[in-house]
């Protein structure tokens, strides 16, 4: 027979506390899941452009001729092409 005390606890014989802690023991796991992307190794910057800056990118990219340029990308190339200048 089990007998609840006062605070909700719940008194087991001796012999089932064992098994208790057994089978409680398995029903939770500590493994964590990973979840989103996987890390690239990258950074991310977050930065405002004005307006009139905007539309030069803009105009940039449509002179690049390659209709699958994203903005970002074309960020990343305009960085890599003055950092290239600056080494000279």
């Amino acid at each position: 027979m089990m007998r609840v005390r006062a605070g909700g606890k719940v008194a087991l014989p001796f012999g089932l506390l064992f098994w208790y802690a057994k089978i409680m023991g398995k029903a939770i796991t500590r493994t964590r899941k990973s979840r989103g992307r996987p890390s690239t190794g990258a950074s991310s910057v977050h930065l405002r452009v004005l307006p009139d800056q905007l539309a030069k990118i803009d105009a940039w990219i449509k002179r690049q001729g390659e209709a699958d340029l994203t903005r970002p990308e074309a960020i990343r190339q305009l960085i890599e092409r003055g950092l290239q200048s600056n080494r000279k």
